[in-house]
């Protein structure tokens, strides 16, 4: 009896994104059919066999690699869902629609170069921030389809381009406008007053404080665990670095003096206003205290205390610039507030560092600090 040959399987994509099978005589011409139908290199084309049909390679579109990183690349697990949402955004509300009807062989950095001039331009012009952002997804993408054998080499490696530098938008409270920001706030909602005193207390940022639960806090010790954030009205369970911490809400920003952690009636407000259930959210009670909601009561917080209005954030950049000014650690300071580095707390705050380090660098200024904690 004649032993039947077992056909291969040919599998590729076409230049619409849909995936497609073929049979073909034997394996080695089914990977020969896959190669050029997917638009990947291949070293020659046997012809034999009737069902095996040779067609022109086609180039995948930009859009239809673009929707296989997107599944592919948040398997590896290598970024935050956060990080991830926001590369899906860009990608979806910009990348293809400007270049998706484009062959990826067809990216190259001026392609990449006219895409950025057109976006920091016009109306709808973006922030060289989410530019950066979007360009480091546009780099993995096209670094995917290297890998892919789609394009012989990534185009980003020759783009040029320059955003401008990041500054934080720093403008601080003094101490005589907090004790008025803080007793406005008690006349309009008591357990908001608290909040901010906590807020400012342990420089937290926005979303952490409205995260914050019951049992993060330690009334013996008047610190709190920071460990989750409320952000895009989802509790999410990292950081925005990623890194938990422990940080005393006592640090005295609203009176003049030291800078260690003391008492200032905080610890007595919190007992008042504690809930029975552990998991009950600290300002929020069953959930979240929504930004909406504490963007409203901050702007009339400020108009009943005739302060000039600054963003609610600034609470975080009057801890760290407070804390600096009175000479606190650099590194207790980058702990305490949980930036990533000292180096990266000073590039915000390094005007509020004492005089006598005013001509050292930051680094100089960062190992100084740190050897005194």
């Amino acid at each position: 009896m004649k032993r039947r040959k077992q056909k291969g399987i040919a599998r590729w994509t076409c230049a619409d994104g849909r995936d497609h099978t073929g049979r073909a005589p034997t394996q080695r011409e089914a990977d020969i059919i896959s190669a050029n139908m997917s638009g990947r290199p291949c070293f020659g084309h046997s012809g034999r066999g009737r069902r095996v049909k040779r067609q022109k390679p086609v180039s995948l579109t930009f859009a239809s690699v673009t929707q296989e990183w997107l599944a592919y690349y948040p398997t590896l697990g290598r970024v935050r869902e956060s990080s991830m949402r926001g590369y899906r955004s860009f990608v979806e509300c910009h990348l293809v629609p400007a270049l998706g009807h484009l062959p990826v062989s067809a990216i190259t950095a001026d392609t990449v170069e006219a895409f950025i001039a057109t976006k920091r331009q016009g109306e709808g012009k973006l922030k060289d921030s989410s530019l950066r952002t979007g360009l480091l997804a546009l780099r993995l993408i096209l670094k995917r389809a290297v890998r892919r054998r789609l394009i012989p080499a990534n185009p980003m490696a020759e783009v040029e381009w320059k955003g401008a530098e990041r500054r934080e938008n720093v403008d601080p409270f003094t101490a005589h406008e907090l004790r008025a920001i803080f007793a406005a706030a008690d006349e309009i909602n008591w357990n908001f007053g608290t909040m901010l005193r906590l807020w400012a207390g342990c420089g937290a940022r926005a979303g952490e404080v409205s995260a914050l639960q019951w049992q993060d806090i330690d009334l013996k010790k008047g610190t709190v665990f920071i460990r989750r954030q409320f952000s895009h009205h989802r509790l999410l369970p990292w950081t925005k670095t990623g890194r938990e911490r422990v940080s005393s809400f006592l640090h005295p920003v609203s009176v003049d003096g030291d800078w260690r952690p003391a008492d200032t009636g905080l610890l007595d407000r919190l007992t008042k206003v504690q809930s029975t259930d552990p998991e009950a959210f600290l300002f929020g009670g069953s959930k979240p205290l929504s930004s909406m909601e504490v963007h409203r009561l901050w702007r009339r917080t400020l108009a009943k205390a005739q302060v000039r209005y600054r963003s609610p954030e600034q609470l975080r950049h009057t801890f760290a610039s407070m804390l600096l000014s009175r000479n606190a650690p650099l590194v207790y300071v980058q702990r305490q507030g949980g930036w990533k580095s000292a180096v990266v707390l000073l590039q915000s705050y390094a005007r509020w560092v004492g005089e006598a380090d005013a001509h050292e660098t930051a680094n100089d200024v960062a190992l100084k600090q740190a050897a005194r904690v």
